[in-house]
């Protein structure tokens, strides 16, 4: 054990020096309070990780740069999130937003995700306008509150596509 000792005021604080501590590490505390007759005071050990690694993300469903269509708009939105490390800490929350490109408009912004943290989907209703460019933002938080973010594109469109036959004389 090595003890430290902190301001002496009624309330103490101690400053922990830039980089003193890693990643992804589990770390035990205890207090030894000393009072002004020298009676000491040990604390039981408590335990906390530090962590400041984003954590993984990604969105699966639908292909980013790919086409979206009435036929496919009934298959909901789906991607996964993890904590990265030997130290598994969990995730908090995914949100998503969706964003109209071509128009500037959102959709919707920060709404919760659906399923698990881990497998997370989302299917609510809303409308597609056709021909447009959708941009569909997933954001990890983990329950350290680090953040990550995936991005796709993707248009929707359910125009018909028409073909001519020329016949060669």
């Amino acid at each position: 054990q090595i003890w430290i000792t902190t301001t002496s005021a009624p309330t103490w604080f101690y400053t922990i020096p830039a980089g003193a501590l890693a990643t992804q590490t589990n770390y035990y505390l205890r207090l030894q309070l000393t009072d002004n007759a020298n009676n000491f005071f040990d604390t039981q050990i408590t335990t906390f990780t530090y962590d400041n690694t984003q954590p993984n993300v990604a969105v699966t469903f639908p292909a980013n740069n790919g086409f979206y269509s009435q036929i496919i708009v009934s298959t909901p939105f789906a991607g996964t999130a993890s904590v990265p490390g030997p130290i598994d800490i969990g995730i908090s929350t995914v949100t998503l937003s969706l964003q109209n490109i071509t128009d500037s408009v959102a959709v919707f912004s920060n709404v919760p995700a659906q399923g698990s943290v881990a497998n997370w989907t989302y299917n609510q209703a809303f409308t597609f306008l056709n021909d447009r460019q959708y941009q569909l933002t997933a954001k990890a938080t983990d329950n350290a509150g680090n953040t990550n973010t995936a991005t796709i594109s993707f248009v929707y469109d359910i125009q018909k596509p028409t073909s001519t036959i020329n016949p060669t004389p």
